[in-house]
């Protein structure tokens, strides 16, 4: 049975005072006895656990998540994948199957930067997007910030959310490994000397080897495989100064082949990043931390049509550095510079597919932000939040030049805190392509004389509060966001694929609005942990097309979305953990007639995201087994069951024939109704 902890901490303290009582007698009857007997007692301690939360919000409103609450989650294939579980956010939408990124309060996923310790990673899809380039096991903490509160805050639209890279130094060995039907993966935490430290983290899959024969998908076949690796290398210069430096790499490989009409089509993506943090302790109210970086990220798609070949490639190179320094809780500085190469989008041609095929002119271009942000208490309940954010955007003979103003009230009493908070920021930068399913077919580029850059207005209202001795706690925020200067990609892939064509021709450009309202109520400590959250967003966009101006749902919305996950633990050797997600569907467009015509099929489409996918909703759930081997090995076993009720989830329509020639519009499901996965990992 479970003790309540002011249980616990009462009867040490009845503990303590008999122990006081019986010193006492012990003296009095000395006395009596005629004995002389001094007893000087300086001070007593009680002390109590800390209850360390596995899930909180910081001084800003953001929310840190401890990466040790992925060993209780529901795994998929083997992995329990933040941005999967950060997907089960208050305001953060839950994507479908093979999609990647992320959509928060109802922003696209290229609002977003996603970084680690910083450093930005454009791509963090593995598996058609089905989880995430960061293992978990690497880091030891991720934080989400929902909007821009700060004038530190990127140049970005939409979310940050950090992956912290391990900047502490271990003084002993420590490690785990996983190893899965589909994947294995592992880290080592390695002291090098009483001042540094090293650690590796590695991943890879083994699709084809074990399963090549079976794995299709709509009759097509599929080869498929990843690998990840991290490595962190932490050294402690002295009391005031501390060097870490950081570095990644990830590919994709994914081959699809449809033997019937005699097409193929092999894809290649994959990011690289070097980064040396300096992490500086100036004075004692005065830190500095400075970042020089380097990331890439490039993709490749070759599609085949029997002896005709078509390659697409497009690519982003940052070269940038940061620095940043904080005086205490009242001032912050800093700068960041950053020098952009990107190639939006090379289609070239191996035979008589297309005549020619477009190339793509990599552009060059140096992004600088200035920023000060100032914090001071109005009343003793009140803190006052003002910055500004100054950027200087140069590229191809055009400079564009922006002041981001941002302010927030925090009224902080006890354990309560609510938080109004105003933000303007631009984007420098845009990432568009005809398809988002986790295929690399998006590219990125950058703002020019054609496509200024993007901003927005961003208003917050955060209230959040704990209860029970800081055993549970609730939340609830509303926001509202104009989005100005939006585009997007109006044609298909064959519009790419023709040397006539010019992809800036096919830009559509309009504005949007994001609104929206989440409730969370979290139960924080205890052998059973979790929250419950429902969220009710919408997200709309405006764009002028040849026929004129529409307003229509952007393609990721779910007006509402109820998400619970719960963990619990045993003492000893058992934990289980459930997710539960329920949403609306996402829109669509659905044809109005489809007819074949000299041996094509052709279709002619209604008002664009006029329909709606079926309801979404989908149970996962987790069952590990622990147990102690020799010395401080630790071992176990885990058995996961993603989609545990079958429910078949459209995930999009698409127009095909079939063996016989008949013309067919039908709903696409995930590949399984149900997805199981166990595996055996060990603990250092």
């Amino acid at each position: 049975m479970t003790t309540h902890p002011l249980q616990r901490m009462m009867r040490k303290r009845v503990v303590h005072i008999t122990f006081l009582l019986c010193i006492s007698s012990s003296v009095a009857l000395a006395q009596q006895q005629g004995e002389v007997q001094s007893i000087y007692l300086d001070s007593i301690v009680v002390k109590e656990k800390r209850r360390s939360l596995l899930l909180r919000h910081d001084s800003n409103g953001s929310m840190v998540w401890d990466m040790k609450l992925m060993r209780n989650m529901p795994q998929i294939l083997s992995n329990a994948d933040p941005i999967h579980y950060a997907q089960m956010l208050p305001g953060v939408q839950t994507n479908n199957e093979y999609q990647g990124g992320i959509h928060v309060q109802g922003c696209d996923n290229e609002h977003n930067e996603l970084s680690v310790g910083g450093v930005p990673i454009y791509n963090v899809n593995h598996l058609l997007g089905f989880f995430s380039t960061f293992n978990a096991t690497h880091f030891p903490s991720m934080s989400l910030t929902e909007s821009a509160r700060t004038a530190s805050f990127a140049n970005r639209l939409g979310a940050e959310l950090v992956m912290q890279p391990p900047e502490t130094v271990v003084d002993t060995m420590s490690g785990d490994m996983s190893v899965g039907l589909i994947a294995s993966q592992g880290t080592l935490r390695l002291p090098i000397t009483p001042v540094s430290s090293f650690t590796i983290s590695a991943r890879t899959s083994y699709v084809n080897m074990l399963y090549a024969n079976w794995l299709r998908a709509d009759e097509n076949r599929i080869r498929y495989f990843f690998y990840d690796l991290n490595a962190t290398y932490t050294h402690r210069i002295d009391n005031r100064n501390q060097l870490v430096a950081d570095f990644y790499s990830g590919l994709d490989k994914a081959d699809i082949a449809d033997d019937r009409h005699g097409t193929d089509m092999n894809n290649r993506w994959g990011n690289m990043m070097g980064a040396v943090h300096w992490l500086c302790t100036v004075a004692d109210c005065a830190e500095m931390r400075t970042t020089l970086y380097t990331t890439t990220y490039k993709s490749r798609m070759q599609i085949g049509i029997g002896p005709e070949q078509c390659r697409m490639e497009s690519s982003i190179t940052d070269v940038g550095l940061r620095s940043r320094l904080a005086l205490g809780t009242t001032w912050t500085f800093g700068a960041d510079g950053v020098w952009h190469t990107i190639k939006p989008m090379d289609v070239v041609s191996d035979g008589g597919l297309i005549s020619g095929g477009q190339r793509g002119v990599s552009t060059h271009s140096i992004e600088s932000s200035f920023y000060a942000d100032s914090r001071w208490a109005l009343m003793p309940d009140f803190a006052f939040n003002v910055g500004l954010r100054g950027n200087i955007y140069a590229t191809s003979g055009h400079m564009f030049l922006s002041a981001n103003p941002s302010a927030s009230i925090v009224y902080e009493k006890g354990t309560m805190r609510c938080i109004f908070s105003y933000a303007l920021r631009h984007q420098h930068l845009f990432q568009t392509g005809f398809t988002d399913i986790g295929m690399p077919t998006e590219f990125w580029f950058s703002a020019d004389e054609d496509s200024p850059p993007q901003y927005a207005h961003s208003f917050n209202v955060k209230g959040e509060g704990y209860f029970f001795h800081r055993r549970y706690q609730a939340s609830v925020s509303l926001y509202y966001k104009r989005l100005y200067r939006q585009i997007e990609y109006g044609g298909t892939m064959f519009d790419l694929m023709s040397a006539k064509n010019d992809w800036h021709n096919r830009l559509m450009q309009g504005k949007g609005e994001n609104y929206g309202v989440s409730v969370m109520l979290s139960k924080c400590t205890g052998r059973l942990t979790g929250w419950v959250s429902y969220t009710y967003g919408r997200a709309k966009r405006t764009y002028f097309m040849t026929e004129g101006k529409r307003t229509y749902p952007a393609n990721h919305e779910r007006p509402h979305e109820l998400n619970v996950v719960l963990t619990y633990a045993t003492p000893r050797h058992w934990s289980f953990g459930a997710t539960f997600v329920a949403c609306s569907g996402t829109p669509f467009t659905a044809p109005k007639s489809i007819y074949v015509m000299n041996g094509n099929v052709v279709a002619q489409y209604g008002e664009h995201n006029a329909n709606r996918l079926a309801a979404y909703w989908r149970m996962d759930t987790s069952v590990n087994y622990r147990w102690k081997g020799r010395g401080r090995l630790e071992q176990g076993v885990n058995l996961s069951f993603y989609n545990l009720l079958c429910h078949n989830n459209d995930l999009f329509h698409y127009v095909r024939t079939d063996k016989s020639g008949t013309v067919r519009y039908r709903a696409v499901s995930f590949i399984s109704p149900i997805l199981p996965s166990v595996s055996y990992f060990i603990k250092l």
